[in-house]
């Protein structure tokens, strides 16, 4: 359904989409998020993005590495918010698929990233993700 919103919005330059307290993301689900992949991937010229997952208990590693998948093919992306507080899903792993699409976006400027209750990332990850992005002129992470 998402995909067909948006797909005459190719040049979109702004993104704000809010999926706050949606339990509806399983990994039996995770054909609806590509789908969401696939529409946001296509816009070539989006350039802010911000996607809010605040206490989606059903968030998981998968759906990071769908994610992942979708910023990395944004290469005109210079603002990224992402606020996966709560999400309880996450684990290292998932760490690690943000880190790896936040290194690959070549015109990222600035990034926010919300991981304030996600209890089954170790800090010792989150620190090290920290650590590698620090070179970023305006990198918040919040856990």
């Amino acid at each position: 359904a998402f995909k067909e919103v948006v797909k005459n919005l190719t040049s979109l330059k702004d993104l704000e989409v809010d999926f706050s307290w949606c339990n509806h993301m399983s990994d039996n689900g995770i054909g609806g998020f590509v789908s969401f992949k696939e529409a946001v991937s296509s816009m070539s010229l989006l350039k802010n993005l911000r996607l809010t997952f605040n206490s989606c208990s059903q968030i998981s590693d998968e759906h990071l590495f769908q994610l992942k998948e979708c910023i990395e093919s944004l290469r005109s992306l210079e603002n990224l918010d992402l606020d996966f507080s709560y999400c309880g899903g996450i684990t290292d792993n998932g760490i690690e698929y943000l880190k790896g699409a936040i290194l690959a976006a070549p015109a990222l400027k600035r990034l926010q990233l919300d991981l304030r209750g996600c209890g089954k990332s170790s800090e010792d990850k989150i620190n090290e993700l920290r650590d590698q992005l620090s070179k970023m002129k305006f990198c918040d992470i919040y856990s």
